[in-house]
């Protein structure tokens, strides 16, 4: 998360990456979530990206190199996990992460999903913030945002490069609310200007935080080479992608 005022990176997201020898791009975090579902691996894969991220990042604290918080985004199939809580408890336990510094979103149309709602519940009791994904497609979602301990709300990626005044007109019911609103894809600083005028308060960018992140901090818990993995066949890794607040 980075604030554009000053330039320092105040929060970041943990993504699944797969690295592939024959590709000269890893897999995408949004396709390894939509393969990790159909396989059913989504719930230990969720952990296991859950566990690494938490140990990274507390050890880049340790360190004093970053003092932000850990975004990690839930498929429907994790939301829903009727032992969603237990995980992420038992995860922060083994860690020594603390709650208040993780960031959990879920879809926001699973809102009527009885799991979903309970944990949702549950994560805000324990000190996690917690995220909406893809705010603002479903009618209920304004209504279920005034009854739930949500803190902040994610317009959907795909509608944020075209402005979308339909989106635009929620932002200012959201801030009466007293809650923070995010956009994805950004892409440039003209872009994120637009959206900090029409109200939105966070912005993550369009691409993966890696390189910034190698530049920025040394790696820790989750460090490894690239290049090494390639010489050992296909492997999955926990990737960094950088939100910027947006100044007023």
């Amino acid at each position: 998360m980075w604030n554009l005022r000053l330039g320092v990176v105040t929060a970041v997201e943990a993504e699944l990456c797969w690295d592939r020898p024959d590709a000269p791009e890893p897999l995408p975090h949004a396709r390894c979530a939509v393969l990790a579902e159909r396989t059913g691996l989504v719930l230990p894969l969720g952990e296991w990206l859950l566990r690494l991220a938490c140990g990274q990042v507390r050890w880049w604290r340790q360190r004093g190199q970053f003092d932000g918080p850990l975004a990690v985004r839930l498929t429907a199939h994790q939301a829903t996990d009727a032992d969603l809580v237990q995980r992420i408890a038992r995860v922060l336990d083994e860690t020594g992460f603390e709650a208040h510094q993780l960031m959990l979103s879920m879809p926001a149309g699973l809102l009527p999903d009885a799991d979903a709602m309970d944990n949702l519940a549950v994560l805000a009791d324990m000190g996690v913030y917690t995220v909406l994904d893809d705010f603002g497609l479903g009618p209920l979602d304004v209504a279920a945002v005034r009854s739930l301990p949500v803190s902040c709300v994610r317009l959907p990626r795909e509608l944020v490069p075209d402005r979308s005044p339909h989106l635009t007109a929620l932002l200012p019911l959201m801030r009466q609310e007293g809650l923070a609103v995010a956009v994805d894809g950004i892409d440039s600083a003209e872009t994120a200007r637009w959206w900090r005028d029409a109200g939105a308060t966070s912005a993550w960018a369009t691409t993966s935080a890696r390189r910034a992140r190698r530049r920025s901090w040394s790696s820790g818990s989750n460090r490894g080479d690239r290049a090494g993995r390639r010489r050992a066949g296909t492997a999955p890794y926990v990737g960094f992608r950088a939100c910027q607040w947006l100044s007023a």
